[in-house]
């Protein structure tokens, strides 16, 4: 078992109940398992510190930010908390 395994098979016990987790080669990713949480249904990070932190404080519904990429890229305008249309293509 690799550090990633041991990691992984960590979080879903610390976890259990609240987090549904998985993880690719170069992403963690956690789906509440509780469909009617206040909270963010789904997190995905790269970093695994990150990762934590989010399972630990998670975003309210309708929290989240435009990705940073989109951001980066630009075009989008805020229309409601959480909610944002593209100007462009």
């Amino acid at each position: 078992m690799d550090d990633r395994e041991r990691k992984l098979r960590e979080l879903r016990k610390r976890f259990e109940g609240k987090w549904l987790i998985r993880c690719t080669a170069n992403l963690w990713i956690a789906t509440s398992a509780d469909i009617l949480a206040p909270y963010e249904p789904t997190i995905t990070e790269m970093d695994v510190d990150r990762f934590i932190d989010r399972l630990e404080n998670p975003r309210g519904k309708g929290d989240s930010a435009v990705h940073p990429i989109l951001k980066m890229v630009g075009g989008w305008e805020q229309i409601g908390d959480g909610v944002y249309k593209i100007d462009k293509c």
